[in-house]
């Protein structure tokens, strides 16, 4: 199964015209700490923005926006959910990739349930957590997976000189 991230976007915006989506939130220490869990596990990972697109690819181009999911009434969550769900269900395929929505309420409120309707495996981690506990958890989540990297580089690297 090929894991697929879903990160919440930030109200903490760069100050530029247009960048890349990845780059657009890096402010925020949240996003990071999301964004570094997802590249450090080698994951496929989409931003979740609140607009008619619903998704952004990391490298795609974006202007800051001001509109936030809590701007969103529950039938425009509803809606913005279902845009998702229809682009998701081109992209991927529920024998082949799973979830992990790493996003606050408002973002899981339709999208988890929808997903799991079509079939898919959804996981929320940082569900229930505060803001600085998402933080803390995500950022042991990449320490540990980057210790085990640099043992098995080592590991590897004493056989090479052992063989």
């Amino acid at each position: 199964m090929r894991r697929v991230i879903l990160i919440g976007d930030s109200r903490m915006q760069r100050d530029v015209y247009i960048c890349n989506a990845r780059d657009l939130f890096c402010v925020s220490p949240w996003f990071f700490a999301a964004r570094e869990y997802a590249i450090s596990f080698g994951w496929r990972y989409y931003i979740l923005v609140p607009d008619k697109y619903g998704i952004a690819h990391p490298r795609a181009l974006i202007k800051p926006y001001s509109n936030t999911m809590t701007d969103f009434n529950k039938e425009q969550r509803r809606e913005w959910a279902d845009v998702v769900l229809t682009k998701f269900g081109y992209m991927f395929k529920p024998e082949s990739h799973t979830f992990t929505i790493i996003a606050g309420q408002l973002y899981r409120q339709f999208l988890a349930p929808g997903l799991r309707q079509r079939g898919f495996a959804v996981d929320t981690p940082t569900r229930g957590m505060k803001i600085d506990d998402q933080i803390a958890w995500l950022s042991e989540q990449v320490a540990e997976k980057r210790k085990q990297l640099a043992q098995a580089r080592e590991k590897n690297r004493a056989e090479a000189y052992i063989g």
